[in-house]
């Protein structure tokens, strides 16, 4: 979570939309904070990791295993815990399916062992990963969520305070928005979505610049 206030970016996004008038007020707070709130779950569908859960999953003697019901996407998975889900162990790797079928042709059909040693993603379902070898006990996982709501303004943001940018753009796209007859804000709010698609975007590519070298 972060430590920016709702409160902050509203104001914001305010002075953006030129509406800090104390007499007639075009946008409410309550809107804006329903922008703000779906600018959060619009900003973790472009990218993921913007919103993480670190939680443990029984592998229950499966090669491939199903994320919890509230996960959007894996994004890793870090470590072993053990049979009661409680005592960390081994580190876990990911591969890629088509070396692990190469190097094995059987291996999703291997014995169950004591440690998982590779996890591969399956670029096919977000919501389900394979193993080797299978263990009757838990892997530590790393998986994307919906960002809880707001609920008051007073609150801070659930994102962390990095994406506050990012998050004020999209309530300004979002308060634009809600006054589409006109072209000229139909311009306005397409150019507002993507100075937050930018932010967002731009902050992927720094990310793999690191990464990457």
């Amino acid at each position: 979570m972060g430590a920016i206030l709702a409160q902050t970016i509203v104001d914001d996004a305010k002075r953006l939309l030129q509406d800090t008038s104390n007499v007639v007020e075009r946008w409410t707070e309550a809107t804006l904070l329903s922008g703000l709130n779906q600018g959060q779950s619009v900003c973790v569908s472009i990218k993921p990791d913007a919103y993480t859960q670190t939680v443990t999953v029984d592998v229950n003697s499966l090669t491939r295993v199903s994320l919890p019901a509230d996960a959007l996407q894996l994004i890793d998975i870090t470590r072993n815990m053990g049979s009661a889900g409680s005592t960390p162990g081994r580190v876990i790797t990911e591969v890629e399916q088509r070396a692990m079928d190469m190097a094995d042709p059987s291996w999703q059909s291997a014995a169950v062992s004591t440690s998982v040693i590779h996890f591969v993603k399956d670029p096919r379902n977000d919501k389900e990963f394979l193993v080797w070898p299978p263990v009757a006990g838990h892997v530590e996982v790393i998986h994307s969520a919906l960002p809880a709501d707001i609920s008051a303004i007073g609150n801070a943001i659930t994102l962390d305070d990095i994406y506050a940018p990012a998050l004020t753009a999209y309530v300004v796209y979002y308060g634009i928005s809600q006054d589409m007859d006109a072209a000229a804000n139909r311009e306005l709010a397409s150019t507002w979505y993507g100075q937050f698609t930018q932010l967002v975007t731009g902050k992927i590519l720094a990310e793999d610049s690191i990464l990457n070298g």
